[in-house]
């Protein structure tokens, strides 16, 4: 639920898990004590970094024991998502480590469209390792947007990334290189920030993050596309292409109707933004209406959206 929104209410877990908020009030208080969560008095529910973790260890749990029961012995899925939450909890760090490796061998594909429920084995990028738990796209061949004599690789990783402190720093980093387009430092401070507790994907090519994306869900209802930056030699290579797809997957999978992005309004004349706006307009958004007073007078904010609700699939 975290990645809907932050903080969570209690009513919010007593609803989803249709439990009274008698027993949410107590499961939070044990919590508490083990130091997985923080909550002001009367306010929210939010997981502390040691919840974060164990979090991640039960969602990656629930994801691989999921994938063996339906994909291995036939288990219906239903089936295997009730069972799997009964199993996750009692799962040695050993097992879950062979199980890992067992279902990203045997069952890549399955793992890779529930890659967004789990942290995975985090890239850890100082190091230049990389995330068995990404998916590979290779030479993008259907993409007509990809101008091929400037492709310097033929392939790119879509890695989910969870951990907050790496969010924070690829997306400073990348917006730092862009000031065309992100030339305000509090405004890259403030992305920074906001992207901690979102949703975050990153695009990898030769080693390092290359570009990425993270989204918000609003009202249950509605995804926006917070923030979402690639280096500039990257550029027309399809990552901001995918990435997009990306955010509208992971929006449609939350049971979203509506996916939306703010950019800067046509009434400013800036080739940088125009092309913004051309690429927006060419991955399915549609300008709905201009905010003179979100940002500033200076800066209009152009609203674009897409239907992503079944009648849009």
């Amino acid at each position: 639920m975290s990645l809907e929104k932050v903080p969570v209410r209690s009513i919010d877990v007593a609803t989803r898990l249709d439990v009274s908020r008698a027993s949410v009030n107590k499961a939070v208080g044990l919590l508490k004590e083990s130091g997985f969560v923080i909550q002001q008095p009367y306010g929210g529910i939010t997981l502390t970094e040691k919840g974060k973790e164990a979090a991640a260890k039960v969602r990656m749990c629930h994801t691989m024991i999921g994938i063996l029961l339906n994909q291995l012995l036939g288990v219906p899925k239903e089936t295997a998502e009730e069972e799997a939450c009964k199993i996750e909890h009692v799962i040695s760090d050993d097992t879950l480590s062979r199980l890992v490796d067992y279902v990203e061998k045997n069952f890549a594909g399955d793992l890779l469209a529930k890659q967004h429920l789990f942290d995975g084995k985090r890239i850890n990028f100082e190091n230049n390792e990389k995330s068995p738990v990404v998916e590979i796209i290779e030479n993008n061949s259907d993409n007509t947007e990809v101008d091929p004599n400037r492709c310097v690789n033929d392939f790119f990783e879509i890695a989910v990334i969870c951990d907050s402190d790496e969010k924070s720093r690829i997306c400073r980093n990348i917006l730092e290189s862009l000031p065309d387009w992100f030339g305000i430092p509090s405004a890259i401070t403030d992305y920074a920030d906001q992207v901690r507790d979102l949703p975050f994907w990153c695009a990898v090519a030769e080693g390092r993050p290359v570009g990425f994306v993270s989204v918000k869900i609003h009202h249950g209802c509605t995804a926006e596309l917070m923030v979402m930056g690639v280096y500039k030699e990257y550029h027309r290579k399809g990552i901001g292409r995918r990435l997009v797809e990306k955010c509208r997957e992971y929006a449609s999978d939350m049971g979203c109707e509506f996916l939306t992005v703010k950019t800067l309004s046509p009434e400013v004349d800036d080739i940088f933004y125009e092309r913004t706006r051309n690429f927006y307009l060419s991955v399915g958004f549609h300008p709905i209406e201009t905010f003179p007073q979100i940002w500033d007078e200076a800066n209009p904010c152009l609203l674009m959206g897409m239907f992503i609700g079944e009648k849009a699939q």
